[in-house]
């Protein structure tokens, strides 16, 4: 309802982390992977439109994991396209202070208070 809205609206800041499993990288050196994940914190542009700055970090020689307080429409992988990186995976993993996927498909559990007072701050 009115929280999902909120949490995930773009002008509601609230971070996203992804895992993103990347390919198209395997031939670079250290400082063309670094490059990259600069460019993608830095604040990239999509559509003419400049983002917020992202927390973007190398998590092995495959994964990334990119921290966001916008969350546009597909914007961890038009950032990584735009870095040179082909996405293989991307996996949604936490919306502010809640880390996803513990729970199995149709089951639900209630938000501590704390958590939910800080997604509708």
């Amino acid at each position: 309802g009115a929280l999902a809205t909120r949490v995930m609206s773009p002008a509601s800041h609230v971070e996203k982390e992804y895992l993103v499993r990347v390919t198209g990288h395997e031939g670079w050196g250290a400082s063309r992977r670094d490059r990259a994940v600069r460019s993608m914190s830095s604040g990239m542009e999509i559509d003419g439109v400049p983002l917020l700055p992202a927390t973007v970090r190398w998590l092995n020689e495959s994964q990334l994991q990119i921290t966001l307080t916008e969350g546009k429409h597909r914007q961890a992988r038009a950032m990584c396209d735009m870095a040179g990186l082909q996405v293989a995976g991307l996996k949604r993993v936490r919306i502010g202070g809640v880390r996803l996927g513990g729970l199995r498909i149709g089951q639900w559990a209630a938000l501590p208070e704390t958590v939910h007072r800080s997604l509708w701050a």
